[in-house]
């Protein structure tokens, strides 16, 4: 939809039809609910993240995060609500209150069949993010994109049964149909996730 009236966009906040709406670069995005085994995963990974990786130091998880454009007059004309991110003390986003401006250093889509989640890598890989997480909802494989050299973006991908490292030190692989995760200097903290 290229186009809502303020009227029409207040109506949808009012209804609660925009939880999951996205703007993007003017062009309003609108996602039908994930699944319940998208949000299963999802709230699992963040409390995994909540539980082994925080605690390590200064750092923090948030869920369905308005991530925005930096530098935008109104914020609501650009902007993606990444599944999780999170970020250390060195995060170049600012913690606006109703949105992060700028993505905090790492952004994660959980991928249902058919969404938009590999067409939000650029937008979250631009406004600050070192990494983007993609994990497929059925199958737990895991990709993450980071910016290469130049404009180029470098895919670190699933292989059957092969780890992929995190530069945050944490390990992952799709399994038996799920996602295993763990500290890479802490085998004790493995879990598997649905």
């Amino acid at each position: 939809m290229r186009e809502l009236t303020e009227e029409q966009m207040e109506a949808r906040r009012v209804a609660g039809a925009d939880a999951f709406d996205e703007v993007w670069e003017g062009e309003l995005h609108v996602a039908p609910d994930p699944s319940n085994l998208h949000q299963s995963l999802s709230i699992r990974l963040g409390s995994w993240i909540l539980t082994h990786w925080v605690p390590q130091g200064d750092r923090d998880c948030l869920a369905r995060v308005n991530v925005a454009r930096p530098g935008l007059e109104d914020w609501r004309r650009d902007y993606r609500c990444p599944d999780l991110v999170f970020w250390t003390e060195a995060s170049p986003h600012v913690d606006r209150g109703s949105r992060m401006e700028g993505c905090p250093e790492v952004a994660v889509e959980i991928r249902s069949p058919a969404d938009e989640s590999y067409d939000k890598i650029e937008a979250y890989l631009g406004w600050g993010a070192r990494e983007v997480w993609i994990i497929d909802q059925d199958t737990g494989a895991v990709e993450i994109y980071v910016r290469g050299d130049v404009e180029s973006v470098e895919r670190r991908g699933y292989q059957e049964g092969g780890w992929v490292e995190s530069v945050f030190g944490i390990r992952m692989r799709g399994h038996d149909g799920g996602l295993e995760i763990e500290l890479v200097d802490d085998p004790a903290t493995r879990v598997r996730l649905p």
